[in-house]
């Protein structure tokens, strides 16, 4: 290394003392000066422990930096100012190092070379940049504010946002203190928005690890918006920082509340709701379903839709069924299904396919109305239409029947005039008025089915006219029934035809003594009671309004399903033949009827019977002393 000629010791004391690395040179780039900074900078770069030349130490670099010092035409002055070249080095650890090289020519010999390691600076830069650009890339309007609030770093988003929202640019900006750009909206309180700066704060402080809210935003122009913020802390040399993200979640917010709808129309719906694979396998019901069917949503996830099948449902109706919605088309028909109890309902179904992305079928969604109320009703309505239609036919057959007995009485009263009572004929005479008779009461049982019979009604006391037909109910029972009167204390006014409701108290009483042959208890009780909206849905009869009811018990053999259903039908009994006509109840339900009342039978086999006969009360009840509240006949 050859010497550069520095006269003045003061200069080089001062070159020593730079803070950047000074290389005297020759212009062949052999080293004459080194200072200490520059000999530990350069170090690294030697790859063979050779310093004498500064080209061979900056050998990549050297065609640049001769073609500088060459081209530069000047005896004296700066050749080159803040030359940034990356230098591979040849130290372990440190792959390239980055350098800001300044060349001044001193004279024709001698050139000064300084540099400074900005390696550092340039990672830094190199780094910073690239968080930037992460930052930008990311879709969330996102800032860093520093302990104080102010606002110090702000991505792209974040400018985007607030460019395009007229008004809060200009307070939203770096600087710009974070905690002044949010004011409350209309569905905000101040208190939520204090809230919210306390915990940002608290984040700052270290007291909070991370914080995550919900909010509406309103902007200057109107729109409002749902957003997700989040906040975390870092520190930077003992400072406190945090970064914050505005994410816009108003398509997120709209997607759930309508799904919220949804799913609140389909967990409160009136019909079922039933999702199945492609299998058939159970993977969604609705309450409306667990209600129907008593099935509890566990118990039935899982399971193949056929856990309600009966066997009242035509094979048929699966099979058409399966091959409609496998092609992807809309089955609509009806079911007869059972519950978890084994009773029977009635379903209309509309099954459909759901569709994956590829349109490939992936579910069945079934929606599905339960007809059994309907069904109950229509057939009650039917067979009150066929009622009625009998009853027509039996009151004009009664009609002329009663004209024909009233011919043949007459004619019998003036054959036994005209005979004497020792002759054989008027023996056949007597059986023929006998028979009449007979008849005659049969087309007034018709009569009274056909709610035909001329009634003869006024108000009276209820529990006085069950006092007065009671003597009548004991003789007709057997003496191992117990006969019981439970009458309420308080008159019961209604307008009825006394003769007819003595024939219903007498019929309900004979029907108990046959259902109990070997003994047992019959009550007849009264009370006030109402009838209404819900009343008649569930019984599918009825009138809004006040009524006396009159409850005729037994604990008899009770009635079946299949029997209950015909009770009423006029001629159908269960009795054996010869034993009953079919009219007794039949007569009962003609006329509790045509007084405007109801009829409720409720019985189960081996649990005795009850009907509760409902007749309008009326405000008038004429003066007599009430019955008393308990009395028992018989024995």
């Amino acid at each position: 290394m050859t010497s550069l000629d520095v006269d003045n010791n003061e200069l080089l004391a001062f070159l020593y003392l730079m803070p950047v690395a000074v290389v005297g040179i020759a212009a062949d780039g052999d080293i004459k000066m080194l200072t200490p900074r520059a000999a530990a900078l350069i170090t690294p770069l030697s790859r063979d422990g050779d310093f004498s030349n500064l080209f061979s130490i900056l050998d990549p670099i050297t065609p640049e930096v001769r073609e500088l010092i060459h081209g530069y035409e000047g005896t004296c002055g700066v050749i080159c100012n803040h030359l940034t070249v990356p230098v591979a080095a040849n130290t372990v650890g440190r792959h390239t190092m980055v350098f800001d090289i300044n060349i001044h020519k001193i004279d024709a010999d001698n050139l000064m070379v300084m540099f400074t390691d900005i390696t550092n600076v340039t990672h830094l830069e190199e780094e910073l940049l690239h968080r930037t650009a992460i930052l930008d890339s990311l879709p969330e309007s996102i800032c860093v504010i520093n302990a104080e609030g102010v606002i110090v770093t702000i991505n792209r988003a974040w400018k985007n946002y607030t460019r395009e929202n007229n008004g809060i640019e200009s307070r939203c900006g770096i600087g710009a203190n974070y905690f002044s750009v949010f004011q409350p909206t209309e569905n905000q309180v101040e208190a939520s928005i204090n809230d919210y700066a306390t915990s940002i704060k608290a984040v700052l402080r270290g007291t909070l690890p991370g914080f995550v809210s919900e909010y509406d935003c309103h902007s200057p122009s109107g729109d409002c918006g749902w957003f997700s913020c989040r906040a975390n802390p870092f520190f930077i040399d003992g400072e406190s920082y945090a970064v914050i993200s505005h994410e816009n979640i108003t398509l997120r917010k709209r997607a759930e509340n309508n799904l919220r709808k949804m799913s609140r129309a389909v967990e409160q719906s009136p019909v079922t709701i039933m999702i199945t694979d492609t299998e058939g396998t159970i993977e969604f019901v609705n309450p409306k379903f667990t209600e129907l069917t008593g099935y509890s949503v566990e118990e039935v996830i899982g399971q193949k839709s056929s856990i309600l099948k009966s066997d009242k449902t035509p094979p048929e109706t699966f099979e058409k069924m399966w091959a409609t919605i496998t092609t992807g088309k809309i089955w609509e028909g009806e079911f007869i299904n059972k519950r978890k109890d084994g009773s029977i309902f009635y379903e209309h179904a509309t099954i459909s396919a759901l569709y994956d992305g590829n349109g490939a079928i992936t579910q069945y969604v079934a929606v599905k109305e339960d007809l059994t109320e309907k069904k109950s009703i229509m057939a009650q309505l039917i067979h009150s239409q066929k009622m009625e239609s009998i009853g027509e036919l039996a009151g004009g057959l009664a009609h002329d029947l009663n004209n024909i007995l009233s011919v043949v009485n007459g004619y019998a009263a003036l054959a036994r005039h005209e005979i004497g009572k020792d002759q054989k004929a008027y023996t056949y005479i007597d059986e023929i008025t006998r028979a009449s008779s007979r008849a005659a009461s049969l087309t007034h049982s018709l009569l009274a089915y056909s709610r035909k019979q001329v009634m003869n009604q006024r108000n009276q006391n209820l529990n006085l006219l069950i006092k007065t037909v009671s003597s009548f109910i004991a003789r007709i029972i057997h003496d191992n029934i117990i006969f019981t009167l439970s009458l309420q204390d308080a008159p019961l006014g209604v307008n009825v035809d006394t003769v007819q409701i003595e024939q219903v108290l007498l019929n309900l009483a004979t029907n108990a003594r046959d259902a109990m042959p070997n003994g047992g208890a019959f009550t007849i009780a009264t009370e006030t009671g109402c009838i209404d909206a819900q009343f008649i849905t569930t019984h599918g009869y009825g009138e809004p309004g006040r009524y006396a009811i009159i409850t005729a018990t037994d604990t008899g053999t009770g009635i079946d399903a299949r029997t209950k259903a015909r009770v009423f039908d006029p001629f159908f009994t269960t009795k054996e033949i010869g034993k009953g006509t079919g009219l007794g109840l039949a007569m009962v339900m003609g006329i509790i009827a045509q007084h405007g009342g109801f009829i409720d039978l409720q019985s189960e086999p081996g649990s005795g019977s009850s009907f509760r006969l409902y007749l309008p009360l009326v405000n008038e009840v004429p003066a007599a002393p009430a019955a008393q509240a308990e009395d028992k006949i018989g024995k």
